[in-house]
């Protein structure tokens, strides 16, 4: 199937909603008004600060984001390819000054290359369609369908991160650029109003790549579609029927209710540096010790089995992130001036 008969079907799918400019709609959940603020107010505190800034909403919709992200920012653009819906956010943003309005596919959207992107969605695109000013941000979620009839193909949560990070591109200047990917870990909403450990969202930062070579469409898509899942599928194979990791016996003896208090929060950082199978079982001191549960991955693929299993157990006191280092997992939790009571 070519590309443009893929985006095709996606237009088509979005069309049978175009009578409907609703949350429900926008959400493809008949629920959606129940976890809608929620969930809306999980993605906008993980926003950077947007005083001054330039914004563009991906897949904007009915402006459920676009109204909020217009209070603190200089300009916004809201941007979706269904007509209907952005005629309903014009109505319901009719009273802001610094919103403009844009009907199409996100791919061919025109704007000026030093704009920023700041929220969207990455289902039918790749990262090097969307331009962004240097220090940007990137705002993105992934989730997986609850519509059968859905044609849009939710992909591993690690082919995400791992795509944003590969991406090498040079601009009109011939400066070249990479996006730092500061973190990912699911949307609090989903764990706790539908046990969903895969409605994911990260955040990455438009940085320079002095002295590195710049990546082709060709090559991206490959090891997206190809040579990454494959990848996955074999972890997958080795650790989704994880019940027990052999350090399990180590750990239990090691620590004990004066190191983790009964109720308390414990930070877990597992590397997994010497081999995928040495790391904290979680979902073991969750249960032993009666506590919630941070546990940050740095390997992409042991990230999406950790939310597999997270998914599997339903386990609410359990949650997983991803960093690419541990000063990162700290800044994360600095930035939110969250503290723990263990590590």
């Amino acid at each position: 199937m070519t590309a443009e008969v893929r985006r095709d079907s996606f237009k088509t799918f979005w069309d049978k909603y175009s009578d409907k400019p609703d949350t429900n709609s926008m959400m493809l959940n008949q629920t959606a008004q129940d976890l809608e603020a929620s969930d809306r107010a999980d993605i906008l505190s993980s926003l950077p600060h947007l005083t001054n800034k330039d914004v563009v909403d991906i897949g904007a919709g009915i402006g459920r984001f676009t109204t909020v992200l217009a209070e603190t920012a200089r300009w916004v653009l809201s941007t979706d390819f269904i007509e209907s819906f952005i005629e309903k956010n014009q109505e319901r943003n009719a009273h802001m000054g610094n919103i403009s309005y844009q009907i199409g596919d996100a791919v061919h959207l025109q704007m000026d290359e030093k704009r920023c992107v700041t929220r969207g969605s990455r289902f039918y695109e790749l990262a090097d369609d969307v331009p962004l000013r240097s220090g940007s941000r990137l705002k993105t979620a992934t989730m997986h369908s609850a519509v059968d009839a859905n044609p849009t193909h939710y992909r591993f949560s690690s082919l995400y991160i791992k795509l944003l990070r590969a991406i090498r591109y040079r601009d009109s200047d011939g400066k070249m650029w990479k996006f730092d990917v500061q973190w990912s870990c699911s949307v609090p909403t989903y764990i706790r109003r539908c046990n969903n450990w895969r409605q994911v969202h990260w955040l990455t930062k438009k940085v320079p790549a002095v002295g590195d070579e710049e990546t082709s469409v060709d090559d991206l898509l490959n090891l997206f579609s190809q040579i990454w899942p494959a990848e996955q599928k074999k972890w997958d194979e080795k650790l989704d029927n994880e019940k027990y990791s052999w350090t399990d016996k180590i750990f239990s003896n090691a620590i004990d209710e004066e190191v983790v208090p009964k109720n308390s929060t414990a930070y877990v950082f597992t590397p997994r540096q010497r081999s995928p199978f040495l790391h904290v079982n979680s979902h073991l001191l969750a249960e032993k010790f009666t506590c919630n549960v941070w546990n940050v991955e740095t390997k992409e693929y042991l990230y999406r089995t950790s939310l597999t299993k997270a998914n599997n157990q339903k386990d609410q006191r359990v949650r997983f992130g991803w960093n690419d280092s541990l000063s990162s997992s700290i800044d994360y939790w600095n930035q939110r001036d969250a503290s723990f009571d263990c590590m």
